[in-house]
């Protein structure tokens, strides 16, 4: 698969998933997180660039997969990112976007309430039926959603399709 990851940050996932695909691009809007990730190395399938997740450089329907973890909730504009994901992936492409499920946590508003003292800022808070509705509406298909319990908040792993 061609692979291309939004908000790779600095490449934790990208490290460990890309040896298992064709191309894997991790794309960061940071400068800093970028420069990061190279430190650590590129490969012949594994690149980084810096890129906006609500503008992105890539032609249509170019990559197989595109993954985005733990950062739609964190997007001043999730709708548009959706919008070029859709556009960049192909048809019955996978999407790949685990994230925070705010709304799913017991003790949230603490949690919640800490990370905003320490600057961390969210601008989506969904539970699981919100955040697939969310999907949906941007042409894709949720294939599976689970819960992954025993961090901040419970993680929602959405595997989605695009629609032809």
């Amino acid at each position: 698969m061609n692979v291309l990851e939004l908000a790779c940050g600095s490449g934790q996932l990208s490290f460990r998933l890309s040896k298992h695909t064709k191309s894997w691009i991790g794309t960061d809007f940071s400068e800093q997180m970028i420069l990061e990730a190279r430190k650590r190395g590129e490969y012949e399938n594994l690149t980084f660039e810096i890129a906006d997740a609500t503008l992105l450089p890539f032609a249509d329907e170019e990559f197989d997969c595109v993954v985005i973890a733990s950062a739609l909730h964190i997007m001043p504009r999730p709708d548009q990112a959706m919008k070029e994901i859709y556009r960049v992936l192909k048809p019955n492409g996978t999407l790949l976007a685990p994230t925070f499920l705010w709304k799913e946590g017991k003790q949230r508003k603490i949690i919640k309430r800490l990370m905003s003292i320490l600057g961390f800022k969210m601008y989506q808070e969904w539970n699981k039926e919100q955040f697939e509705d969310f999907i949906e509406e941007y042409g894709f298909s949720v294939v599976e959603m689970k819960f992954v319990y025993g961090g901040l908040a419970p993680i929602g792993v959405m595997i989605a399709r695009r629609s032809f």
